[in-house]
């Protein structure tokens, strides 16, 4: 299962310091806000074309552990639905 944090490009860049590790933009931050579109609308069809695959998870701006909730929700029903739960309890038991 994968998951898409879904957030508009410029929202995102304006998310982003450019000085997490090197004090400046890398070359992909650099680039100009129709790139950065053009990237988040690439991971939105490949999501759409695979519905078993991909999960969307709409950003929620401030609001960080809603969407960690959303995806521990899923996570918890694809363990279940796959009865994967007892393979889990044999693996850490």
């Amino acid at each position: 299962m994968n998951f898409l944090l879904d957030v508009e490009a410029q929202l995102g860049l304006s998310k982003i310091s450019g000085h997490e590790f090197s004090h400046r933009e890398d070359k992909i931050e650099a680039r100009k806000l129709d790139y950065h579109q053009k990237v988040n609308a690439g991971y939105r069809e490949i999501a759409r074309q695979n519905p078993g695959s991909f999960r969307v998870i709409p950003y929620i701006d401030g609001e960080p552990e809603k969407m960690q909730m959303q995806i521990q929700e899923l996570v918890d029903k694809f363990i279940k639905d796959n009865n994967l739960d007892r393979t889990l309890l044999k693996i850490s038991g």
